[in-house]
């Protein structure tokens, strides 16, 4: 009986031994206890759906005491799971799921995304000892409204000098510290200003329109920075979630200003050309007035008549329209015109002159103009304004006017060259023209410079036009300026 006895103690003894090994083995043997892979930082929309990453080691799933924690529901904490468990206090456990599709995932989705869930999510391995236990968080944001961007700017078209804003509002909701930048973007110079609440960013920008801002505009980015996502127990990434918004073009016009007139002199003489010039974009519209006689010219300039001579108050009008608004200025200045000389004549003379059959036209400056089946012309040149041209011409087909510009030859009065720009396939059209006075009556010829050669060799030989008939065009003594207000007849 003793020797059973001391058997059986010695048995006890060897499995209390091997038992012990054994244990202190497995110990020896069992990884660090950690968060192998924690959730990322993410800004997500309302009502979406989002999936926050937690991988424990593979050495420690047999071990691991996986939880999930948010701070939204309680600034303190408030645990969400226990393992694969949902916990059913949690007030957000309908819209929560473990995703668990290996031993070392332990996965939280959350479902139909409201403004509670922005805030810090943790999973920790609460059986690792404290010098090895690593848990993880990020910084879930959410967006409960994408940025809402105004302007001022009714259209693209601004005016010179005009004041303009634009701002952009947002509501979030996240962590104290935790929220989207906006930033401001165009042409100097610009004041950009922005504050922030715990749930709304706004930042706006004011400008006073200049013409270098021309076909330029404002733009603003919403994104997020590294600012609240440095913690150290916190993902590092920055969320990649942004919203861009861009103001109009800027389109700057300005209405007639800087307005004067050219000659600028103290007396003129009669048949003198004066023409009034305004800075305006559009183009503006000009008309001229004598303001003592109420006489109007529908143009851009007018020639000074005998009927002018002494001293007037003249006004030069000008206009354009922007947005369907009507913008205007006027010029005044008092016009001297002096006398036309007189000289004596000699005793009524019976003798007249025969005009040659070919001569020089003489000088070219007045209104002259003509026609043929398919188009209409009308030039204006202004010899003593080194012999510019400009004039208006419409083919039968168009129901619109075709600005004319050139020049004629000084002191030869019997050459010169315009060209035209017109919309479409057929661009810039080139011409030439000759002056002959074929038995006194002065007669200048208008060709196609590009598209034919045709030259007046005689008065009975004017050529002819591969593409159109030639103008032939004529005098009209005593007329306006060619513009759309007096068309050529």
């Amino acid at each position: 009986m003793d020797r059973q006895l001391v058997i059986v103690v010695a048995l006890c003894t060897l499995y209390t031994s091997v038992l012990g090994v054994v244990k202190q083995s497995k110990t020896i043997a069992t990884s660090p206890l950690y968060i192998e892979t924690g959730p990322s930082n993410n800004a997500v929309h309302l009502g979406s759906t989002v999936t926050l990453t937690c991988r424990i080691a593979p050495g420690t799933v047999d071990t691991a005491v996986v939880q999930w924690w948010e701070y939204g529901t309680d600034p303190n904490g408030a645990q969400i799971s226990d393992m694969n468990v949902l916990l059913p206090g949690h007030p957000n456990r309908q819209r929560y799921s473990m995703i668990m599709d290996s031993p070392e995932q332990y996965d939280l989705m959350i479902r139909d995304i409201e403004p509670i869930d922005g805030t810090y999510f943790k999973c920790m391995d609460t059986n690792a000892d404290p010098i090895n236990q690593k848990q993880l968080g990020a910084q879930l944001v959410v967006i409960v409204s994408e940025p809402n961007c105004t302007t001022t700017m009714t259209s693209s078209i601004v005016l010179e000098d005009e004041y303009h804003t634009a701002e952009c509002r947002m509501y979030f909701q996240a962590s104290e510290g935790v929220y989207p930048h906006m930033f401001w973007t165009g042409p100097d110079p610009y004041v950009q200003a922005s504050s922030q609440t715990n749930v709304s960013v706004w930042s706006g920008v004011s400008f006073t329109v200049t013409r270098t801002m021309d076909t330029q505009l404002y733009q603003c980015k919403t994104n997020f920075t590294e600012q609240g996502f440095d913690s150290p127990d916190s993902a590092s990434n920055v969320p990649t979630w942004s919203y861009t918004y861009r103001t109009p073009q800027l389109l700057v016009h300005w209405g007639p200003k800087n307005m004067y007139h050219t000659p600028d002199q103290t007396r003129y003489d009669v048949n003198t050309v004066v023409t009034c010039h305004a800075d305006a974009f559009p183009a503006a519209s000009y008309f001229w007035q004598n303001v003592d006689s109420g006489e109007v010219w529908g143009s851009q300039s007018f020639r000074i008549t005998e009927t002018l001579v002494g001293t007037h108050r003249m006004r030069c009008h000008a206009e354009n329209y922007i947005n369907n608004i009507l913008y205007y200025n006027d010029l005044f200045f008092d016009m001297t015109v002096n006398p036309v000389p007189t000289t004596q004549t000699p005793g009524a003379s019976t003798t007249t002159t025969t005009p040659p059959d070919e001569a020089y036209c003489r000088d070219l400056t007045g209104r002259w103009q003509a026609s043929n089946p398919k188009a209409t012309m009308c030039i204006w040149v202004d010899y003593a304004n080194n012999g510019v041209m400009s004039g208006m011409m419409r083919n039968g087909t168009e129901t619109y006017w075709l600005d004319l510009y050139g020049r004629v030859q000084l002191n030869t009065f019997d050459q010169g060259g315009f060209s035209a720009v017109a919309p479409g396939e057929i661009g810039v059209t080139a011409y030439v023209l000759e002056c002959k006075a074929c038995f006194g009556v002065e007669t200048m010829l208008v060709s196609q410079l590009q598209r034919s050669e045709t030259s007046m060799e005689t008065c009975g030989d004017p050529g002819q036009s591969l593409i159109l008939p030639d103008f032939t065009f004529y005098r009209v003594d005593n007329a306006p300026p060619c513009s759309a207000e007096a068309p050529p007849a």
